[in-house]
This record gives structure tokens, sequence and C-alpha cells, in this order.
């Protein structure tokens, strides 16, 4: 009893260990020494966290989907369940007569999942159209508080 425990668990840490190392990859793999402020390697170290951000924020967005339709679903059937106590309170109305049944109640649904953040990249081309229409943006301020003067 004790051995299958403790064969699980090394099982399990195994399985971990190789999901993180296919995660990871290498970015300096042959063990040899290279410059790391180099243009060659910044831009594979750019390239490497991009393709992170893709694969977290994929994995985000189907998780969301699931959210959204599972939320959808309970409201389609607190709708159904909602029309059914309607018919039967109207006809309890007409029939002089308490509900057989409460009000249903919607329920809690799902939260939105926090969407994943991620640190600035220096060479990142979306970042740096955003900066430049920030930039506009604050001299256009300063202008029309001029104007307002």
């Amino acid at each position: 009893m004790q051995s299958q425990k403790l064969s699980s668990q090394l099982a399990a840490q195994e399985e971990k260990q190789k999901e993180q190392k296919k995660r990871k990859g290498k970015l300096v793999g042959n063990g040899l020494p290279r410059l790391l402020t180099g243009d060659e390697f910044y831009s594979q170290v750019v390239e490497f966290e991009k393709e992170g951000r893709a694969e977290v924020t994929t994995a985000w967005k189907v998780a969301e989907i699931a959210r959204r339709e599972h939320n959808k679903v309970q409201r389609q059937e607190y709708k159904v369940e909602l029309t059914a106590w309607v018919v039967e309170r109207d006809a309890a109305k007409l029939e002089k007569r308490q509900p057989r049944w409460g009000q249903p109640k919607l329920g809690k649904l799902e939260p939105p999942l926090p969407k994943p953040v991620f640190e600035r990249i220096e060479g990142e081309d979306v970042g740096g159209s955003k900066g430049e229409g920030d930039e506009g943006g604050s001299d256009g301020g300063s202008v029309s508080g001029t104007a307002d003067d």
C-alpha cells in the first residue's frame, strides 16, 4: 500500500517535470557560453517569450469560451424553468390557490477569468505603436489645456 502511494507520487512528479520541460524549452541548449546582450540572442528571447504568451493567451481564450457557454446554458435552463413557473403561477391565480413551487432562482454564474498579464518587451511592435499614439495624445492635451485658459 505504501509502495503504491510512493510510485504514484513519483509518476506524477515525473509527468510534471516533463510538462515543465516542454513548456520552457532551452535558449542556450549546447552548453557553450553565449553573449546574452547580443542582438541575435535578444531576438531569440523575445520570440521565445511571444510564443509563451501565445500559448497562455490561447489557453485563457479556450477557458473563457467554455465559461461563457456554461453560463449561457445555465441562463437558458433558468428561462425555461421561469416560463414554466409563470404558467403555474397564472393557473394558480385563476384557481385562487398558491403556486405549487416558488419562483426559480438563476443561481451563481461562473465569474470571468482574469486575463493573463505580461510584462512589456522593449522590442514589441504592438507596444511601440501604442506608445507613439500616447505621446501625440499628451501633446494634444497640452494644446487643449492652453485653449481652456
